[in-house]
């Protein structure tokens, strides 16, 4: 899956199962990593964290 940052750049995303009850996406490019019960909610997770990561660098 690949995702687009607010600058046009293209992200690669994984979501990968870890348990039955827990998903896990990440972005290797920036190590990013977050989880969520499901794939839409790690997915989501993951986007909040990028976001986060992109505030803090400026």
């Amino acid at each position: 899956m690949e995702s687009r940052c607010s600058g046009g750049s293209a992200l690669r995303v994984v979501a990968v199962e870890r348990t039955p009850h827990e998903y896990v996406a990440s972005c290797e490019e920036l190590r990013a990593v977050a989880s969520g019960a499901t794939e839409q909610e790690a997915l989501a997770n993951l986007k909040q964290a990028i976001r986060a990561l992109i505030d803090q660098s400026g």
